[in-house]
């Protein structure tokens, strides 16, 4: 777990009340999200000037690699 922290500083731990009222993206909605990335980068007029495409990408590149970490770690009962 200490590996995992000082590889990953911006993660941060939540209680379980922020846990049950963040939105939820798991790996069914990793094609989404790279669906929109993909539509973000072939029509840049669909979003407002001041949406940071590259910071999206940024984002979306994250959350396929933490999603990857997940599914690698979940079967073995690792929990935080």
């Amino acid at each position: 777990m200490t590996a995992i922290r000082q590889k990953l500083p911006f993660l941060v731990s939540l209680t379980p009340d922020e846990r049950k009222s963040t939105f939820k993206a798991g790996p069914n909605s990793l094609s989404f999200v790279e669906h929109a990335l993909t539509a973000s980068k072939n029509n840049p007029d669909i979003l407002p000037k001041n949406f940071d495409v590259d910071e999206f990408e940024s984002d979306v590149n994250l959350f396929a690699v933490l999603t990857d970490l997940n599914t690698l770690v979940k079967p073995t009962g690792f929990r935080d």
